[in-house]
Order: C-alpha cells, then sequence, then structure tokens
C-alpha cells in the first residue's frame, strides 16, 4: 500500500512539478538535492525521493546549453539502477549538518516566493468557483478607512455607465400624479446606438439582438463585486442607520416611488390611507393598527418592522454599516416600505457566482392577494408566505 501510495503521489507532484515555470522548477531542484545530501548525511546514503521526478520531466535538462542551474551545473548520472543530479562545484566546501539545514530552510522559503510570483492569471482563474464570500481577515477600521476613499472613485465610475447608457434628466407627465401628489417620471430614457426608435420598432426581435441594439441592457449593481442593499437618499436621510460607508444609491430620485408610499387595505376600504402620511416603523406599527387587524395580523406586521441582520447590516466586521443602530439589521419594510416599495437595490439571491447575479429593485406588495406569483423568482401567494420567506 505504500508503494501504491508513494506512486500516486510522485504522479501527483510531477503533474503539478510540469506546470511551474522554470525558475521555480530550478530553485525547487536545489532544494531537493540539499534534502537528499542531507538524508544521506545523516542514514548513510541517499534517498530516492524528489529527484528522479525532476529528471523524467526533462525539463531542468535544456533550461541552458551550458547546463548551469542556479549557478550550479546540473547533470544527470549514468547509473541506470537509479536516476540522479550530481553538484559540481569548482571549489567544494565542507558543510556541517546545520550549516545545510540553514541553507535548506532559506532555500525554501525562496522557493516559495518564486512560486508565489510566477503563478499565473491563468491558473489562479482555473481554480473553482465557491457559492460562499470570502472570509473577511482585516480589521474592520482598515476595512473602513479603505472603503470611504474609493467611495468618490467608485460612484464616479458608476455614473459613467449610468450617463453612457440613460437620459437622466427630469421629465414628468404634467397631469399623472401618485397618491401624495409626485409626479409620474416619463420615458424613454435609454440612449440609443446608431438607430432611431422609429427604427427599433420596426426591427425583429432577432434583428435586435443580432445588431446588439436592444436599448435597456441589465443595469450592474453600483459595486457588483460587493453587492448588497443599497437604499435611496431620501430613506437614508429618514432612517441614518440605513447609511452605507462603501457606496451610495445610484439612480435619481425623479425616478423612485413617492415616500413614504400610502397604504390601502382590501378590508378597510372606508378608512383610506391607514398610514396617516408615515412610515410605518416598530416605533408606530401598534398605533397605526391596533383596532384594524387582528392579534395574528398585528404580529405578522411586527415582524415585518423588526430589525434582523443582513450581509451589509449586521454586528460582525463583515458589514458596510458605521452606525451602532445599523449593526442591528434592517427590516423587511426597509425595503418594502408600508408594504410597497422604496426603489432600493439588492442582487437576486439565488445565482452564483457573484458575477451572474442579476441586479433587482424591490418589488411592491400591493396586489399580492389577486397574483400568482410574487417578487423576483420566488412563489410567493401572500403577505404571509412573504413574511415567512424573508424570516
Amino acid at each position: 500500500m505504500r508503494g501504491v501510495a508513494s506512486t500516486a503521489g510522485g504522479a501527483t507532484f510531477k503533474f503539478a512539478l510540469a506546470s511551474w515555470p522554470p525558475a521555480a522548477r530550478c530553485v525547487t531542484a536545489v532544494i531537493a538535492i540539499e534534502i537528499d545530501r542531507l538524508i544521506e548525511s545523516k542514514i548513510g546514503r541517499s534517498a530516492p525521493g524528489l529527484l528522479p521526478l525532476f529528471i523524467e520531466i526533462g525539463e531542468l535538462e535544456g533550461l541552458n546549453p551550458d547546463g548551469n542551474r542556479c549557478g550550479r551545473t546540473l547533470t544527470k548520472e549514468a547509473n541506470p539502477t537509479r536516476s540522479m543530479i550530481q553538484i559540481r562545484t569548482r571549489q567544494r566546501r565542507t558543510m556541517t549538518t546545520s550549516k545545510r539545514t540553514k541553507m535548506l530552510v532559506m532555500l525554501v522559503f525562496i522557493v516559495m516566493g518564486v512560486v508565489t510570483m510566477f503563478v499565473s492569471p491563468q491558473a489562479r482563474a482555473q481554480q473553482q468557483q465557491t457559492s460562499f464570500g470570502g472570509v473577511v481577515e482585516e480589521p474592520f477600521a482598515v476595512v473602513l478607512k479603505r472603503d470611504k476613499e474609493a467611495k468618490p472613485h467608485v460612484m464616479a465610475e458608476h455614473q459613467k455607465l449610468l450617463e453612457a447608457r440613460y437620459d437622466l434628466s427630469r421629465r414628468v407627465d404634467p397631469n399623472e400624479k401618485m397618491t401624495r401628489g409626485k409626479p409620474i417620471p416619463v420615458g424613454p430614457t435609454a440612449r440609443l446606438k446608431g438607430v432611431t426608435w422609429e427604427q427599433l420598432g420596426k426591427m425583429s426581435p432577432d434583428e435586435i439582438k443580432e445588431k446588439g441594439v436592444f436599448p435597456y441592457l441589465p443595469l450592474p449593481h453600483i459595486a457588483h463585486p460587493v453587492g448588497g442593499m443599497v437604499f435611496p437618499q431620501a430613506e437614508v436621510k429618514a432612517f441614518p442607520r440605513l447609511e452605507r460607508f462603501d457606496m451610495d444609491f445610484d439612480l435619481p430620485e425623479h425616478f423612485l416611488p413617492e415616500f413614504p408610499p400610502a397604504i390601502f387595505l382590501i378590508t378597510r376600504p372606508d378608512l383610506g390611507d391607514v398610514s396617516k402620511g408615515q412610515t410605518v416603523t416598530i416605533d408606530n406599527f401598534y398605533e397605526l393598527f391596533n383596532g384594524i387587524l387582528n392579534p395574528k395580523q398585528l404580529d405578522g406586521l411586527r415582524l415585518l418592522v423588526t430589525q434582523f441582520p443582513q450581509q451589509q447590516f449586521n454586528a460582525t466586521a463583515d458589514r458596510k454599516t458605521e452606525k451602532p443602530d445599523g449593526m442591528r439589521g434592517v427590516t423587511c419594510f426597509d425595503c418594502h416600505v408600508n408594504g410597497h416599495t422604496s426603489g432600493a437595490t439588492h442582487l437576486a439571491g439565488d445565482v452564483r457566482p457573484q458575477e451572474n447575479r442579476r441586479r433587482i429593485e424591490t418589488p411592491s406588495l400591493r396586489g399580492v392577494n389577486i397574483q400568482r406569483l410574487f417578487g423576483s423568482q420566488r412563489a410567493l401567494k401572500s403577505v404571509e408566505d412573504f413574511t415567512e420567506f424573508e424570516q
């Protein structure tokens, strides 16, 4: 069994060694030689091990025409029973075992550095994708400082992308208003390239795809490699605990729903807007809905306005908030404000790797009583289903 394991291990090592850069193989060969000499000085004979693997690969024989290897001459021994590399130097010095050990340690560190430098980006890219994010090893203060310094650049680069794709100027309907009177924005907002809207309207879907002129490509996250919940500025102003130190929301306010939105209950249409112009929170939900909802509904609403830890808002070092109350987490109604939406953005949670996750806008909860399916790839039929899913 030991022989089988040794053979398998040697084959694996030989395969890995063959992919190393010549310089890394050369330095490793010197280390192997030193190990062999050290063993020979201890037990009186050389131990077969790494050296035959270097010879079999054949890469070391021919690095230079004169056979020079890292300042030494490496030649293959003529003994057919065993492939060895002899070290011939002009002046052979007598080394003690302790000196050889020190040299061996130094060479180990050297080869580690060389291998690290020569590992190609392609080899790194071939590493298997993982469903989990990296573990944060840095102190929070370090991450906080770096992200704050990088924030202006992150926002500027994303703004360039937005302006290249869209006309972000304010154009609203003069007559149509939202419940509280906010004007409704009108489009189109996309910037066409090489065609007009009239020409685009006459094209078939296949023609649009072939010419690459579809005007509304998927919009990436503000910082897609990081992702996470980002809340509009109007909401952050009302609830500072929702502010992130690494990025801000990107879309202009005139494209967003009014804040806070009204709430109309299908069971009590006579009450009109039961939110009374307020944002429903843990501080006021009981006052607003006591006597309107039954006890089970009231407790369900309590869960919707209770903070729970989330990836960017939690009490660990792996967070993007510096606010003490933000460390408690976010609520369901932080995104689905008053059972509607604030326009907060996130990445779809059911896709990996990270670059394949699509940016999503918080869907409204209005009308879920008549919807068969609700939200982003979520088979939810009621607010009760939504509550169970969110928690």
